[in-house]
């Protein structure tokens, strides 16, 4: 049984679109619940507080702006992956030629004597142990140590050179000092640490002989006057002190041995490709994301159907999914009549609204689609509205008014030599069935009228009423008329197109659509009086919120009472 063709019985109203602001005034409601008269698209008949606040109104508006962030997130993951995949690789590249530094460690023991024990003599007190090793420490990178090191390893650098391949570092709590030596080899880091800790303790050996010989010498010549004047008592306690120094002699300093001597690393302490990956990437993913926020801060996209839908405003007609350029002949246009492509039932559900949206509950004979950027899914849209129309036995008329982008033609396979079409018919006054091109798989019952590059001023040469003579030829040889219309913004004479047409939907494309341009653009559609049908969201996700109090609500001011005849008398497409 052959499908029934879209015929359309709307009267038209010459050079006013159907759904226009000031086509109609209907009922509304005052916030008191009273009724009021307000221009526009049909109201519901509901009264009160349908229209109130939720409870909680803050709180949601909260979750929807931090779900908003989310999304900007999600939406822009190929900043964030970027900047991660870019920052690791920066930290492999650095890992493989950074040049590798290893330490070894040579531990010392700080031993102090007692205050009151060889006084005079330099050695470490127990006043404070943490200061004594405090001081060796200082002790270790003094001008005399590096010099000591510098004659025994014969090394021909500088202080501030060989200062940076060794460290002191005390341990807390304890009385151990570490001295850690850092080289390019596990052998060379090993000998600075060593070396060191041996130059230490040759040094305040020798300093320590040195300070006891002087004692000693001292404390002899006055234990002999003592024993020469016979005084007993003073000559005991000085030959019991002159006794305890001599057992200094020859011994290297007390108070500092060394406990564990550095061996050569089994690997290098520098880089660390574990540790300079996880920070490259903690701090790739902290850029990508702060990339992503900053977008949609300072050009915010529509990355939800919340973003385009307002109180009163236009409903979300349909949402089509979004088709690569190598998918579109699958997705959008069928390979044959018994084979129909795989997004018509969103595109029939398109249909089905924009019926809705008129009084007489018919598919409008024109319509006008457009958006806010310059993309390939406005084409898209109408292709794919044209197609199905055209599936259903109706004669169809795809009028390529996008004059610089060409993707019409692209998509419906119809060939690109020729003069155009559009100029043809809108200038010259060529007859439409000598201009009109065929499709590649409808043949004529999808027909396109071509455009070039060189029509993007062509309607703003023309007057308005060549452009409504126009449209209104082409209703007389086709039974639907779909316009494929550049963004206003850029081309603000595609305005005149949407004041001919009986209906125009806006596309928005999920993650690509900027927010200020589709704001914009519904601006110079309110100016001149016009009131979209609705949009169309192009993308693979819905919003995870329940989205009937949303656009219920808001697409109800079309709505009209369900009639009760069989569904196989609507015209919709099918």
């Amino acid at each position: 049984m052959a499908a029934p063709k879209l015929v359309s019985t709307v009267p038209r109203f010459k050079h006013t679109p159907i759904l226009r602001e000031k086509q109609e005034v209907v009922s509304g409601c005052n916030r008191d619940g009273s009724r009021m008269s307000i221009p526009g698209i049909g109201h519901p008949d509901v009264c009160g507080t349908s229209n109130a606040r939720p409870p909680h109104s803050g709180v949601n508006e909260e979750r929807l702006e931090s779900g908003r962030y989310l999304r900007a997130l999600r939406e822009h993951w190929p900043y964030v992956l970027g900047t991660v995949v870019l920052a690791v690789a920066a930290a492999i590249f650095f890992v493989k030629a950074a040049e590798k530094r290893y330490e070894a460690g040579t531990d010392v023991l700080v031993t102090p004597v007692p205050s009151q024990t060889f006084v005079g003599i330099p050695l470490f007190r127990e006043s404070d142990l943490s200061r004594s090793v405090v001081t060796a420490a200082r002790i270790v990178t003094s001008p005399q140590v590096l010099d000591g090191v510098k004659e025994r390893l014969r090394l021909d650098v500088n202080r501030r050179e060989l200062l940076s391949h060794v460290s002191a570092t005390p341990q807390q709590q304890s009385s151990i000092l570490t001295i850690t030596g850092k080289a390019a080899t596990a052998g060379q880091a090993a000998l600075i640490a060593n070396t060191f800790a041996d130059v230490l303790i040759a040094q305040r050996t020798d300093e320590l002989q040195r300070e006891v010989r002087a004692a000693v010498a001292r404390l002899s010549r006055q234990l002999g006057t003592l024993r020469a004047q016979g005084n007993s008592a003073e000559t005991s306690a000085l030959a019991d002190q002159v006794s305890a120094l001599r057992t200094l002699m020859g011994a290297s300093d007390p108070t500092l041995q060394v406990v564990s001597r550095a061996v050569p690393p089994d690997r290098a302490a520098w880089p660390r490709p574990v540790l300079s990956v996880a920070v490259a990437l903690l701090a790739g993913l902290l850029l990508g994301v702060g990339i992503a926020l900053a977008l949609e801060l300072v050009n915010p996209l529509v990355l939800a159907e919340t973003d385009v839908i307002e109180q009163g405003g236009p409903p979300i007609l349909a949402r089509v999914p979004r088709t690569l350029g190598s998918r579109i002949w699958t997705e959008l246009l069928p390979r044959s009549r018994s084979a129909p492509p795989r997004s018509a039932m969103a595109y029939r559900g398109l249909w089905a609204n924009l019926a809705a949206r008129t009084e007489q509950r018919r598919p409008p004979e024109s319509v006008l689609v457009a958006s806010a950027d310059r993309k390939a899914e406005s084409a898209l849209v109408a292709v794919g509205l044209a197609a199905t129309a055209a599936l259903t036995g109706s004669r169809v008329v795809l009028v390529d008014a996008d004059m610089s982008g060409g993707a019409i033609e692209r998509l419906v396979g119809a060939p690109r030599t020729g003069p155009s079409g559009l100029r043809a018919a809108l200038v010259l006054g060529a007859p439409l069935d000598d201009v009109l091109v065929p499709t590649a798989y409808l043949d004529d019952q999808l027909r396109v009228l071509t455009s070039r590059p060189d029509d993007e001023m062509l309607l703003g040469l023309v007057p308005p009423e060549r452009i409504e003579a126009l449209v209104d030829e082409v209703r007389r040889v086709a039974d639907v008329v779909v316009f494929a219309a550049p963004p206003p913004q850029d081309a603000p004479d595609a305005l005149a197109l949407a004041d001919a047409v009986d209906a125009v939907v806006l596309t928005v494309e999920l993650g690509h659509t900027r927010r200020a341009r589709h704001a914009e653009l519904l601006r110079d559609l309110d100016l001149r009086g016009i009131v979209p049908a609705g949009f169309v969201v192009v993308g693979r996700r819905r919003a995870r919120f329940d989205r009937t109090r949303l656009t219920r609500p808001i697409a109800g001011d079309a709505r009209r009472p369900r009639s009760r005849r069989p569904i196989a008398r609507e015209p919709t497409p099918r």
